[in-house]
């Protein structure tokens, strides 16, 4: 069974507006928002429909963070392993490397 949250180190040198065109872009099914943290510095963040969420700390100019949570997505549905495969593999195979070079999955 697949884990409800899943982070990537990414080591990418994009500034944020670089990095929010092309999630933007790569999924325009989220809706996506730009912000800055006091302690944690700039980060994009977004949300579908179904309730999946996806966060990118850009904490340096060489590293970046990215999160994607399931908790509490698609509970009542037979394939809701299916849909969380997909959705990580879009994002491994479509959007990641568009953002850097993914360095550790957790």
């Amino acid at each position: 069974m697949m884990k409800d949250f899943i982070t990537y180190d990414i080591e990418s040198e994009l500034k944020q507006d670089e990095v929010y065109q092309k999630i933007n872009n790569k999924l325009p099914d989220f809706r996506w928002r730009k912000g800055d943290s006091d302690s944690q510095g700039e980060y994009i963040s977004g949300r579908d429909q179904d309730g999946v969420t996806i966060k990118v700390w850009l904490e340096t100019n060489t590293f970046s963070e990215m999160s994607v949570c399931f908790t509490g997505v698609w509970e009542n549905h037979n394939d809701r392993n299916t849909k969380k495969e997909q959705l990580i593999e879009r994002i491994e195979k479509e959007l990641i490397p568009l953002i850097g070079n993914s360095l550790i999955k957790s």
